[in-house]
């Protein structure tokens, strides 16, 4: 592995890095899903035999029964690996393909947002790997990245800026006592329930979500965006077990700073 000069990241540099973040991504995403097997498997609530009425097709048959989709899940796995020392556009063509197909499986997306990000960085690696020949076109499909990454931000903000829970600090508080993540570190509960502090952390978020766009003026302020970012979902990663998310929102940074270069 070349090292990667951050200082001038080129389009093949930002490609490669992407998609070796994206791999470790696809890699945990699909390691979670065999061990939750039990869920998909003919024992389980999703198993084949029920969703078979209503998804028909030899398609279908072919990668949802238990063994087909435990295929698909090696497979995909396989494919992540070989990423790192065998790029090429197909290999990104089908991390995306498994994961439309995952999706249909679970009848809509199984992470929301993670695996939204996982299709717009794959399909967008896709392009860019396949004109890598073509560098003055392949980075438009980089940009197609960049920008999706920069609105998933931007309308994060926006929507937290129009609701008062999150501008007076109350929402994390309510959020932390929900049922499903009721079980952060006592440091994380001491330090939102002090109204002051949460408000400031909280106005803080939404102000860095709402000028995200400006990370494309220059690369050092780019940097400064991408690094509150990685906290931000190394943060929730830690706290809530959200994983997905950092790795899937870091495979598609490189592509954000290859064009806060761009003249």
């Amino acid at each position: 592995m070349n090292f990667i000069n951050f200082s001038s990241l080129s389009i093949n540099d930002a490609i490669t890095l992407s998609e070796k973040l994206l791999s470790i991504a696809v890699i945990l995403q699909s390691i979670e899903l065999l061990q939750i097997r039990s869920c998909w498997s003919e024992e389980g609530i999703w198993r084949w035999s029920t969703l078979s009425k209503e998804l028909r097709g030899p398609l279908f048959k072919i990668f949802f029964s238990t063994i087909g989709f435990t295929t698909l899940l090696v497979f995909r796995i396989i494919s992540a690996l070989m990423i790192w020392n065998h790029p090429h556009s197909y290999l990104n063509a089908f991390l995306f393909f498994s994961t439309w197909l995952i999706s249909i499986r679970w009848r809509g997306l199984f992470n929301g947002g993670s695996d939204s990000m996982t299709i717009v960085v794959s399909i967008g690696l896709f392009a860019a790997r396949a004109l890598i020949d073509r560098p003055a076109i392949a980075k438009y499909a980089l940009a197609y990245i960049a920008l999706q990454l920069t609105l998933s931000y931007l309308v994060a903000g926006v929507v937290k800026l129009k609701n008062s829970e999150w501008r007076t600090g109350l929402a994390m508080p309510i959020f932390l006592k929900t049922p499903r993540y009721d079980s952060p570190p006592d440091w994380v509960r001491h330090l939102f329930n002090q109204p002051t502090r949460s408000k400031i952390i909280s106005c803080t978020i939404i102000l860095i979500e709402c000028i995200f766009p400006l990370s494309w003026i220059r690369p050092e302020i780019c940097f400064i965006f991408v690094a509150f970012g990685f906290i931000f979902h190394l943060f929730n990663f830690w706290i809530f077990g959200l994983n997905r998310f950092l790795f899937a929102w870091l495979a598609a940074y490189p592509a954000l700073y290859f064009w806060s270069q761009q003249p």
